[in-house]
């Protein structure tokens, strides 16, 4: 069963194993209010492992806050037994409705922050608790953070991360890591300008600690969100380069190249090999790189125009892979393959499942990026 570990005074951290489509590290879930008080305030309920009920069945939970919708943070509401009278607060995007969010979580009090708005735990021994609700996009476009000020530390779901890709990082004891710029930055976002305004916005905060949605505590909070500015500039700079060493170049070569050699390497040569894991979500970063230097007039197209509604060329869709089988086909084939491991689970436990499944064709955060590997790029 995965273990309650109290952070601070006001502050208790779960972080379950990973479980589910897209999850590579352990999905951390944060309750706040008095150490005495067994009513407590919970921030992102997980990824949906089964380990996470048995470990909070000691506390009522009186107000669920999502950090934004995607599974890793969300998906915990299939697997909490709160009483569905439980309001449950998100920011408000583009694709929620009070019935899908409701059903997901069974909960019939579903709230939309806003940007500002402040949420006050009273506490019976005056241990009390200020939330402030801080939109930070980037990486998605219903992201927010959390600002508890009592303690200047700040909840950042997946805005700031410290697992080992985002930015790079050298652990440096079991609870807190220490940043580098040795390699790529691995965060996963949507948008490119937001992502950029919500790391300016966060500095000026000056946390002393963050407490993310995935990875350890980040001890050292100013330095690594200035490191994490450093990475995301290095970047870019370092996709720039490799376009101007080669006659045209592909979002999947940059990718692979970045994976290799990170952003300090001597050689700009392109690996020959695929690089590993973590290929699909950093070459859609890449990707919003890639756009922002076009649209800057620094890099253009060769080889093909823009796709404005898939990942893949038509040519790439229609190509035969294992068995024989479609890209498209198996593309499908997978996604619907996600959705029933989901249900499957919580059917094998007799629960009745209603939830809404977001996003999990490719990684959310990069499903609307049309732009195909049969573009190349060439600097201007």
């Amino acid at each position: 069963m995965a273990t309650l570990h109290q952070l601070t005074p006001r502050v208790a951290r779960l972080a379950v194993p990973p479980s589910g489509p897209y999850s590579k590290h352990a999905s951390n879930l944060y309750l706040i209010g008095s150490q005495s008080a067994k009513t407590r305030l919970l921030i992102d309920t997980g990824n949906g492992h089964l380990d996470t009920s048995p470990s909070l069945k000691q506390f009522t939970i009186n107000h669920v806050i999502l950090t934004h919708a995607h599974g890793g943070h969300s998906n915990g509401l299939l697997a909490l037994n709160i009483d569905p009278s439980t309001p449950l607060s998100k920011f408000k995007s583009k694709g929620d409705s009070a019935q899908n969010v409701r059903d997901k979580g069974k909960t019939g009090d579903l709230r939309f922050v806003k940007n500002g708005d402040v949420i006050v735990l009273k506490e019976k021994d005056g241990v009390d608790s200020t939330l402030e609700v801080i939109h930070t996009p980037g990486h998605s476009g219903d992201s927010i953070s959390l600002w508890l000020k009592e303690e200047q530390c700040l909840f950042s779901g997946d805005a700031i991360s410290s697992t080992p890709f985002t930015p790079s990082t050298t652990a440096t004891t079991a609870t807190s890591t220490t940043p580098t710029i040795s390699n790529p930055s691995h965060q996963l976002i949507e948008n490119l300008s937001d992502y950029t305004t919500t790391l300016k916005r966060l500095s000026s905060l000056g946390p002393r600690i963050i407490l993310p949605g995935h990875g350890d505590v980040i001890t050292n909070g100013l330095e690594y969100i200035d490191t994490a500015q450093t990475v995301l500039s290095k970047t870019s700079k370092t996709i720039l380069t490799l376009i101007q060493h080669h006659h045209a170049i592909n979002a999947f070569q940059i990718t692979q190249y970045l994976l290799v050699n990170g952003l300090s390497a001597n050689t700009l040569d392109i690996p020959k090999t695929n690089a590993g894991a973590y290929n699909v979500v950093l070459e859609g970063t890449v990707k919003l790189h890639l756009l922002e230097l076009e649209k800057r007039g620094l890099v253009k197209r060769v080889f093909a125009a823009k796709d404005d509604t898939q990942n893949v060329s038509e040519a790439q869709k229609n190509q035969r892979g294992p068995g024989g089988l479609t890209y498209s086909t198996i593309f499908d084939a997978v996604k619907s393959s996600r959705q029933r491991d989901w249900a499957e689970k919580k059917e094998s436990d007799g629960a009745d499942v209603t939830a809404f499944r977001v996003r999990e064709q490719v990684h959310p955060a990069h499903l609307w990026i049309g732009l195909s590997n049969q573009v190349g790029w060439t600097a201007v």
